[in-house]
Protein backbone atom coordinates (compact mmCIF):
# COMPACT_ATOMS: atom_id res chain seq x y z
CA UNK A 1 0.00 0.00 0.00
CA UNK A 2 1.04 3.11 -0.74
CA UNK A 3 0.42 4.96 2.52
CA UNK A 4 2.78 2.58 3.98
CA UNK A 5 5.34 5.56 3.44
CA UNK A 6 4.02 8.00 5.53
CA UNK A 7 2.59 5.29 8.26
CA UNK A 8 5.39 7.35 10.53
CA UNK A 9 7.26 4.42 10.75
CA UNK A 10 10.96 3.99 9.37
CA UNK A 11 11.44 0.26 10.01
CA UNK A 12 12.99 -0.91 6.47
CA UNK A 13 12.43 -4.28 7.65
CA UNK A 14 9.73 -5.46 4.73
CA UNK A 15 8.72 -8.37 7.68
CA UNK A 16 7.45 -5.59 10.16
CA UNK A 17 4.39 -4.74 6.94
CA UNK A 18 5.38 -1.22 6.86
CA UNK A 19 7.23 -0.61 3.55
CA UNK A 20 5.70 -0.12 0.01
CA UNK A 21 5.89 -2.20 -2.88
CA UNK A 22 4.84 -1.53 -6.71
CA UNK A 23 3.10 -4.48 -8.23
CA UNK A 24 3.95 -4.29 -11.95
CA UNK A 25 7.68 -5.63 -12.59
CA UNK A 26 7.47 -4.61 -16.30
CA UNK A 27 6.88 -0.90 -15.68
CA UNK A 28 10.32 0.55 -16.23
CA UNK A 29 9.70 3.95 -14.13
CA UNK A 30 7.30 2.78 -11.19
CA UNK A 31 6.35 5.99 -9.17
CA UNK A 32 5.22 7.20 -5.65
CA UNK A 33 3.11 10.07 -4.84
CA UNK A 34 1.53 11.96 -2.03
CA UNK A 35 -0.72 14.74 -2.11
CA UNK A 36 -0.58 17.41 0.85
CA UNK A 37 -3.11 18.58 2.76
CA UNK A 38 -2.27 22.19 1.32
CA UNK A 39 0.14 24.11 -0.87
CA UNK A 40 3.16 24.57 1.25
CA UNK A 41 6.87 25.77 1.04
CA UNK A 42 8.69 22.55 1.29
CA UNK A 43 12.44 22.75 2.48
CA UNK A 44 13.27 18.96 2.28
CA UNK A 45 12.20 15.49 1.64
CA UNK A 46 13.63 12.62 3.60
CA UNK A 47 13.63 9.09 2.17
CA UNK A 48 13.98 6.21 4.05
CA UNK A 49 14.99 3.00 1.98
CA UNK A 50 14.10 -0.77 2.37
CA UNK A 51 16.58 -3.05 4.48
CA UNK A 52 16.74 -5.85 2.72
CA UNK A 53 17.08 -5.01 -0.86
CA UNK A 54 18.21 -0.96 -0.91
CA UNK A 55 19.65 -1.89 -4.33
CA UNK A 56 16.09 -0.92 -5.57
CA UNK A 57 16.04 2.46 -4.82
CA UNK A 58 19.17 3.47 -7.16
CA UNK A 59 18.73 5.37 -10.24
CA UNK A 60 15.44 7.48 -8.83
CA UNK A 61 14.61 11.26 -9.11
CA UNK A 62 12.72 13.35 -6.28
CA UNK A 63 9.95 15.61 -7.97
CA UNK A 64 7.71 18.51 -6.67
CA UNK A 65 4.65 20.33 -7.91
CA UNK A 66 2.09 22.79 -7.25
CA UNK A 67 -1.68 22.35 -7.02
CA UNK A 68 -2.17 22.28 -10.97
CA UNK A 69 1.07 19.96 -11.59
CA UNK A 70 3.50 22.21 -12.52
CA UNK A 71 6.52 20.89 -12.07
CA UNK A 72 8.43 22.92 -9.52
CA UNK A 73 11.59 20.77 -8.71
CA UNK A 74 13.38 17.85 -9.71
CA UNK A 75 16.80 16.13 -8.99
CA UNK A 76 17.89 12.66 -10.46
CA UNK A 77 20.17 10.81 -7.56
CA UNK A 78 22.35 8.02 -7.93
CA UNK A 79 21.80 8.30 -11.74
CA UNK A 80 24.21 6.16 -12.47
CA UNK A 81 22.59 3.21 -11.16
CA UNK A 82 25.45 2.90 -8.74
CA UNK A 83 25.19 3.14 -5.14
CA UNK A 84 21.36 3.78 -2.89
CA UNK A 85 20.10 5.71 -0.05
CA UNK A 86 21.89 3.54 3.21
CA UNK A 87 19.06 1.33 4.92
CA UNK A 88 17.93 2.93 8.49
CA UNK A 89 19.34 6.64 7.54
CA UNK A 90 17.06 8.78 6.08
CA UNK A 91 18.29 10.50 2.54
CA UNK A 92 17.73 14.15 2.99
CA UNK A 93 16.92 15.66 -0.67
CA UNK A 94 17.06 19.85 -0.29
CA UNK A 95 14.02 21.37 -2.25
CA UNK A 96 15.29 24.16 -4.11
CA UNK A 97 13.15 26.39 -6.35
CA UNK A 98 9.85 28.38 -6.04
CA UNK A 99 6.28 28.02 -5.71
CA UNK A 100 4.26 26.71 -2.88
CA UNK A 101 4.09 22.41 -3.37
CA UNK A 102 1.01 20.22 -3.27
CA UNK A 103 2.73 17.19 -4.63
CA UNK A 104 6.04 15.20 -3.84
CA UNK A 105 6.91 12.45 -6.14
CA UNK A 106 9.38 9.88 -6.25
CA UNK A 107 10.16 7.60 -9.82
CA UNK A 108 12.67 5.22 -10.32
CA UNK A 109 14.85 6.36 -13.03
CA UNK A 110 14.58 3.58 -16.87
CA UNK A 111 17.60 2.44 -16.03
CA UNK A 112 19.14 -0.30 -18.67
CA UNK A 113 20.17 -3.02 -17.41
CA UNK A 114 18.01 -3.28 -13.86
CA UNK A 115 16.84 -6.70 -12.86
CA UNK A 116 14.23 -5.32 -10.81
CA UNK A 117 12.58 -2.20 -11.64
CA UNK A 118 10.35 -2.48 -8.21
CA UNK A 119 9.94 0.54 -6.02
CA UNK A 120 10.16 -0.07 -2.42
CA UNK A 121 10.00 3.15 0.13
CA UNK A 122 10.02 2.25 4.01
CA UNK A 123 9.07 6.46 4.91
CA UNK A 124 9.18 9.38 2.89
CA UNK A 125 8.87 13.01 4.92
CA UNK A 126 8.35 16.20 4.61
CA UNK A 127 9.60 19.26 5.48
CA UNK A 128 7.98 22.55 5.50
CA UNK A 129 8.14 25.89 6.51
CA UNK A 130 5.69 28.42 8.09
CA UNK A 131 4.20 31.31 5.83
CA UNK A 132 6.35 33.51 7.13
CA UNK A 133 9.45 31.68 5.69
CA UNK A 134 10.34 30.99 9.26
CA UNK A 135 11.01 27.44 10.71
CA UNK A 136 7.37 26.15 12.01
CA UNK A 137 7.70 26.32 15.87
CA UNK A 138 6.93 23.29 17.58
CA UNK A 139 5.14 24.32 21.04
CA UNK A 140 3.94 21.91 23.63
CA UNK A 141 0.38 22.35 25.83
CA UNK A 142 -0.23 21.63 28.95
CA UNK A 143 -3.61 18.87 29.80
CA UNK A 144 -3.42 18.77 33.36
CA UNK A 145 -6.86 16.91 32.54
CA UNK A 146 -5.20 14.48 31.45
CA UNK A 147 -4.81 12.12 34.56
CA UNK A 148 -2.77 9.23 34.79
CA UNK A 149 -4.22 5.65 34.69
CA UNK A 150 -6.87 6.83 32.16
CA UNK A 151 -6.52 6.13 28.47
CA UNK A 152 -6.55 9.41 26.88
CA UNK A 153 -7.99 10.40 23.56
CA UNK A 154 -5.40 12.17 21.04
CA UNK A 155 -6.56 14.70 18.31
CA UNK A 156 -4.47 13.58 15.06
CA UNK A 157 -4.95 12.55 11.90
CA UNK A 158 -4.53 9.55 9.67
CA UNK A 159 -1.06 9.13 9.35
CA UNK A 160 0.45 11.20 11.56
CA UNK A 161 2.52 11.68 14.96
CA UNK A 162 2.01 12.61 17.95
CA UNK A 163 4.57 13.42 20.56
CA UNK A 164 3.84 13.62 24.57
CA UNK A 165 6.30 14.72 27.06
CA UNK A 166 5.64 14.03 30.85
CA UNK A 167 7.77 14.89 33.87
CA UNK A 168 8.16 12.16 36.72
CA UNK A 169 9.45 12.68 40.16
CA UNK A 170 11.22 10.11 42.20
CA UNK A 171 11.72 10.88 46.26
CA UNK A 172 14.79 8.41 46.28
CA UNK A 173 16.55 7.05 43.07
CA UNK A 174 15.51 3.22 42.40
CA UNK A 175 13.90 1.24 40.05
CA UNK A 176 9.99 1.60 38.87
CA UNK A 177 7.31 0.06 36.45
CA UNK A 178 5.74 2.06 33.62
CA UNK A 179 2.98 0.81 32.28
CA UNK A 180 1.95 2.48 28.79
CA UNK A 181 -0.64 1.64 25.74
CA UNK A 182 -1.36 3.16 22.66
CA UNK A 183 -3.05 3.09 19.41
CA UNK A 184 -1.03 2.46 17.07
CA UNK A 185 2.83 2.20 17.17
CA UNK A 186 4.61 3.58 20.10
CA UNK A 187 8.41 4.85 21.07
CA UNK A 188 9.32 5.85 24.37
CA UNK A 189 12.25 7.90 25.84
CA UNK A 190 13.74 8.53 29.48
CA UNK A 191 16.04 10.97 29.76
CA UNK A 192 16.94 11.07 26.42
CA UNK A 193 17.59 7.10 26.38
CA UNK A 194 15.25 4.63 24.47
CA UNK A 195 13.92 2.40 26.55
CA UNK A 196 10.82 1.17 24.30
CA UNK A 197 9.65 0.58 20.55
CA UNK A 198 7.01 -1.39 19.11
CA UNK A 199 5.74 -1.08 15.97
CA UNK A 200 2.51 -1.89 16.06
CA UNK A 201 -1.31 -1.30 15.18
CA UNK A 202 -4.07 -1.53 17.76
CA UNK A 203 -6.43 0.28 19.78
CA UNK A 204 -4.98 2.06 23.08
CA UNK A 205 -5.57 -0.23 26.41
CA UNK A 206 -4.48 -0.33 30.30
CA UNK A 207 -0.84 -2.09 30.66
CA UNK A 208 -0.04 -2.94 27.30
CA UNK A 209 3.49 -2.30 27.62
CA UNK A 210 4.87 -3.13 31.02
CA UNK A 211 8.66 -2.10 31.75
CA UNK A 212 11.08 -1.24 34.51
CA UNK A 213 13.15 1.43 34.45
CA UNK A 214 15.56 3.12 36.54
CA UNK A 215 14.79 6.40 37.75
CA UNK A 216 17.30 8.92 39.38
CA UNK A 217 16.49 10.82 42.80
CA UNK A 218 14.44 14.21 41.50
CA UNK A 219 12.66 14.68 38.32
CA UNK A 220 13.11 12.92 34.94
CA UNK A 221 11.88 13.27 31.29
CA UNK A 222 9.48 10.81 29.88
CA UNK A 223 9.04 11.65 25.76
CA UNK A 224 6.29 9.09 24.05
CA UNK A 225 6.08 9.04 20.26
CA UNK A 226 2.55 7.92 19.48
CA UNK A 227 1.90 7.00 15.60
CA UNK A 228 -1.39 7.24 14.44
CA UNK A 229 -2.45 5.25 11.31
CA UNK A 230 -6.41 5.52 11.25
CA UNK A 231 -8.66 7.26 12.26
CA UNK A 232 -8.44 7.64 15.78
CA UNK A 233 -5.33 7.22 18.11
CA UNK A 234 -5.13 7.48 22.07
CA UNK A 235 -3.14 6.57 24.83
CA UNK A 236 -2.13 5.19 28.76
CA UNK A 237 0.17 6.12 30.99
CA UNK A 238 0.79 5.25 34.53
CA UNK A 239 3.56 4.94 36.72
CA UNK A 240 4.09 2.51 40.16
CA UNK A 241 6.52 3.01 42.22
CA UNK A 242 8.62 0.99 44.83
CA UNK A 243 7.03 -0.40 47.43
CA UNK A 244 9.08 -0.13 50.92
CA UNK A 245 8.32 -0.89 54.28
CA UNK A 246 7.08 1.85 56.30
CA UNK A 247 10.15 1.49 58.90
CA UNK A 248 12.91 1.57 55.71
CA UNK A 249 11.32 4.43 53.90
CA UNK A 250 12.12 7.25 56.57
CA UNK A 251 15.80 5.95 56.32
CA UNK A 252 15.89 6.16 53.20
CA UNK A 253 14.91 9.77 53.26
CA UNK A 254 18.02 10.42 55.47
CA UNK A 255 21.24 10.97 53.44
CA UNK A 256 23.70 8.70 52.97
CA UNK A 257 26.31 10.30 54.80
CA UNK A 258 23.85 11.01 58.14
CA UNK A 259 22.53 7.58 58.34
CA UNK A 260 23.81 5.95 61.74
CA UNK A 261 25.16 2.64 61.48
CA UNK A 262 21.91 0.70 62.76
CA UNK A 263 19.62 2.57 59.82
CA UNK A 264 22.54 1.30 57.38
CA UNK A 265 21.96 -2.12 58.58
CA UNK A 266 18.73 -1.75 58.13
CA UNK A 267 18.84 -0.84 54.53
CA UNK A 268 21.02 -3.53 53.91
CA UNK A 269 18.64 -6.06 55.58
CA UNK A 270 16.53 -5.02 53.62
CA UNK A 271 18.09 -4.98 50.27
CA UNK A 272 19.64 -8.57 50.53
CA UNK A 273 15.54 -9.74 50.35
CA UNK A 274 15.59 -8.88 47.19
CA UNK A 275 19.12 -8.21 45.32
CA UNK A 276 19.09 -9.99 42.68
CA UNK A 277 23.02 -11.05 43.20
CA UNK A 278 21.17 -13.26 45.78
CA UNK A 279 18.42 -14.94 44.38
CA UNK A 280 20.52 -18.17 44.84
CA UNK A 281 21.54 -17.59 48.10
CA UNK A 282 17.63 -16.54 49.13
CA UNK A 283 16.68 -19.89 47.15
CA UNK A 284 19.16 -22.24 48.71
CA UNK A 285 17.67 -20.88 52.00
CA UNK A 286 14.18 -21.62 51.33
CA UNK A 287 14.95 -25.21 50.08
CA UNK A 288 16.97 -25.88 53.77
CA UNK A 289 13.73 -24.06 55.22
CA UNK A 290 11.22 -27.00 53.79
CA UNK A 291 13.80 -29.64 54.43
CA UNK A 292 13.67 -28.92 58.03
CA UNK A 293 9.88 -28.69 58.16
CA UNK A 294 9.70 -31.97 56.46
CA UNK A 295 11.99 -33.38 58.90
CA UNK A 296 10.51 -31.44 61.77
CA UNK A 297 6.85 -32.57 60.51
CA UNK A 298 7.92 -36.34 60.91
CA UNK A 299 9.14 -36.76 64.19
CA UNK A 300 6.60 -38.42 66.55
CA UNK A 301 5.70 -36.63 69.79
CA UNK A 302 4.48 -38.16 72.50
CA UNK A 303 2.34 -35.92 75.34
CA UNK A 304 4.07 -35.02 78.48
CA UNK A 305 3.23 -32.87 81.74
CA UNK A 306 6.05 -31.23 84.01
CA UNK A 307 5.73 -28.74 86.82
CA UNK A 308 4.61 -24.87 86.61
CA UNK A 309 7.21 -22.29 87.46
CA UNK A 310 7.29 -21.72 91.13
CA UNK A 311 6.07 -17.74 90.82
CA UNK A 312 2.56 -19.97 88.72
CA UNK A 313 1.77 -22.59 90.67
CA UNK A 314 -1.29 -21.99 92.62
CA UNK A 315 -1.83 -22.54 96.39
CA UNK A 316 -4.06 -25.45 97.65
CA UNK A 317 -6.16 -24.78 100.89
CA UNK A 318 -7.89 -27.08 103.00
CA UNK A 319 -11.28 -27.07 101.85
CA UNK A 320 -13.78 -27.09 105.10
CA UNK A 321 -16.42 -29.83 105.13
CA UNK A 322 -14.98 -30.12 101.33
CA UNK A 323 -16.66 -26.97 100.20
CA UNK A 324 -14.45 -25.13 97.84
CA UNK A 325 -16.07 -21.82 98.73
CA UNK A 326 -14.99 -22.68 102.63
CA UNK A 327 -10.76 -22.52 102.76
CA UNK A 328 -9.21 -23.44 105.43
CA UNK A 329 -5.35 -22.94 106.00
CA UNK A 330 -2.77 -23.87 102.85
CA UNK A 331 -1.78 -27.29 102.42
CA UNK A 332 1.95 -27.82 100.94
CA UNK A 333 3.62 -30.27 98.99
CA UNK A 334 4.94 -33.20 101.07
CA UNK A 335 5.47 -37.03 101.39
CA UNK A 336 3.80 -38.83 104.40
CA UNK A 337 5.19 -38.90 107.84
CA UNK A 338 3.66 -42.64 108.04
CA UNK A 339 6.07 -44.16 105.03
CA UNK A 340 10.14 -44.18 104.51
CA UNK A 341 11.02 -40.41 104.53
CA UNK A 342 12.29 -39.51 100.82
CA UNK A 343 16.26 -39.68 99.76
CA UNK A 344 18.34 -36.08 100.77
CA UNK A 345 16.88 -33.11 97.76
CA UNK A 346 14.39 -34.95 96.44
CA UNK A 347 11.89 -32.06 95.27
CA UNK A 348 7.95 -32.20 96.44
CA UNK A 349 6.68 -32.61 92.86
CA UNK A 350 5.31 -34.96 90.93
CA UNK A 351 8.84 -36.23 89.57
CA UNK A 352 10.12 -36.05 93.33
CA UNK A 353 6.69 -38.33 94.08
CA UNK A 354 8.06 -41.18 91.15
CA UNK A 355 11.97 -41.21 92.60
CA UNK A 356 10.20 -41.56 95.97
CA UNK A 357 8.39 -44.71 95.34
CA UNK A 358 11.20 -46.11 92.87
CA UNK A 359 14.30 -45.89 95.30
CA UNK A 360 15.92 -48.95 95.97
CA UNK A 361 15.12 -49.20 99.51
CA UNK A 362 11.86 -48.31 99.27
CA UNK A 363 10.24 -51.01 102.14
CA UNK A 364 6.82 -50.99 100.35
CA UNK A 365 5.92 -54.25 98.85
CA UNK A 366 6.02 -53.89 95.20
CA UNK A 367 2.21 -54.05 93.44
Amino acid sequence: SAKLAIDGNSSGKFEDKTVTHTKNPDDKSPWWEVQLPKPTDVTQVVVWNRAEAPERLSAFRVLAMDAERKLLFEKNLFGNGKGSPKPDEGFAVPIEGEGRVSFVRIELLPLDGRKDPILSLAEVQVFTRSGAGEAAEVKWVTRPEWNDGKVHALESEDNSVVYLRRKVNAVIAGTQQLSLGSGDAIKAWVNGREVLSNKTKREAKAGQEKFNVYLPKGESELLLKIVNNDERSSFYFAVRGVDFPEDILPVLLIDETNRATPQVEKIAAHYRTFAGELEPVRKSIEVKRKQYKKADDSIVTTPYMRELAKVKRRDTYLMVKGNFLSRGSVVNAGFPASFHPPAKGTPRSRMGVARWLLQPDNPLTAR
